[in-house]
């Protein structure tokens, strides 16, 4: 126990949950509805990043982030793609909780949509505390550090994309 971590700061989307489907069919409606072409999984997955409003601001340029988020939401909230666990997500969060080890959430995920996700998968017992809808997770995470009294030595960010590595050396990992 001495040389486990004592406190996980997970991602959610493409860490814990897949939700890849759902998104890229979101995303493609987002774009159509501004009449811009619709994304292959590849096409996406390569241009994509953090925070996502730099994102869409490349691809729909000059329309709110608000007004993106509504479309948005309503597609992903009509997809006939669903969200799930990624395997080993539910067996991890268990092990960690008998463990001992202190979990949370840093997720740029809309918190309506991750609230629901979180009771629907029975995962909302595991997290000390979660922190959704934050745009740049990197001018977040020294605070999650410093209002929990985490140590970072003992801590770790795990993420799936190069904005959570971005994110855990802003919290002072390497």
């Amino acid at each position: 126990m001495e040389d486990m971590y004592k406190a996980l700061i997970f991602d959610w989307s493409g860490t814990l949950v897949d939700d890849a489907a759902p998104t890229l069919a979101a995303t493609n409606a987002v774009l159509a509805a501004y009449g811009k072409e619709s994304m292959t999984w590849e096409q996406f997955r390569e241009s994509f990043r953090l925070p996502y409003s730099e994102w869409y601001e490349e691809h729909v340029p000059g329309v709110s982030l608000a007004e993106l988020e509504e479309h948005f939401r309503m597609a992903f909230d009509s997809s006939e793609y669903p969200v799930v666990p990624l395997e080993g997500s539910a067996e991890l969060l268990e092990w960690c909780s008998v463990s001992g080890i202190r979990l949370f959430v840093l997720t740029s995920m809309n918190t309506e949509h991750f609230r629901k996700q979180l009771a629907e998968f029975g995962f909302e017992g595991y997290f000390e505390e979660t922190y959704s809808a934050v745009l740049d997770k990197r001018t977040v995470i020294s605070e999650l550090i410093s209002r929990h009294a985490l140590n970072q030595e003992d801590t770790a960010y795990i993420g799936d994309m190069v904005h959570d590595i971005e994110t855990a050396h802003a919290g002072g990992g390497a």
